[in-house]
């Protein structure tokens, strides 16, 4: 739940990707026994509340960097000799509230963004050169130039020869709009707005028995 609203479902995506980091004023978690108002679901609830104006302007930054200078490589590309891939996220935003009308209407805006490029390590099986030279078919012949060579020593026939890293980005961005309307000391009025939206590259996978088609034609 996220200010008491219903939150256990999100379009097109899993809820875990909405960034409100320095929009949460408090949270709890109930592992059992809940209440009727978090009694929707079975299992864990998780409770958020948001941040929200006050009779003073108040706001906030931040920005987190990941960098693969300050990083080794990883296992998995060590242990095969590949090149250690690129490591880029930056993830930055703010958040500023404050009175529309002093101690009747307030606001409160978080904006959140994460940019990251992390190739992942893979492998895949490639011509090799002997592959190439038994190719008699000119188009054929004209294809298996566009793959790169095997990198992998000492591969045995039909297992991965090449280790690469595969293209991995993503970029999104969330906001959150916030109005409270206080009525009196005992009753108030809150809305809540928040938009969630990005782009994600990533490779599609290879087939080896296509590539294994290519070396018999």
């Amino acid at each position: 739940m996220l200010f008491r609203s219903n939150m256990n479902r999100q379009s097109g995506t899993a809820i875990n990707n909405f960034r409100i980091a320095d929009a949460v004023r408090e949270f709890s978690v109930t592992t059992s026994v809940a209440s009727a108002e978090l009694g929707r679901q079975t299992g864990t609830q998780i409770n958020v509340v948001t941040k929200s104006g006050t009779n003073q302007f108040h706001g906030s930054a931040f920005w987190f960097v990941r960098n693969d200078i300050l990083q080794a490589n990883n296992f998995f590309a060590n242990k095969l000799g590949g090149a250690k891939p690129p490591l880029r996220q930056n993830q930055f935003g703010g958040t500023v509230g404050g009175p529309i009308r002093k101690d009747k209407t307030f606001f409160f805006y978080s904006w959140e963004s994460q940019h990251v490029t992390n190739p992942a390590t893979s492998t895949a099986v490639v011509p090799t050169q002997a592959d190439r030279a038994s190719i008699l078919d000119p188009t054929a012949k004209k294809i298996a130039a566009f793959y790169p060579l095997p990198n992998i020593a000492g591969a045995a026939p039909g297992t991965a020869n090449l280790v690469f890293s595969a293209p991995s980005q993503n970029t999104d961005n969330t906001h959150l709009v916030r109005i409270d309307q206080s009525f009196s000391d005992k009753d108030r009025l809150s809305g809540r707005w928040m938009w969630y939206g990005g782009n994600s590259v990533s490779r599609s996978e290879e087939h080896t028995s296509e590539l294994q088609s290519l070396r018999h034609l």
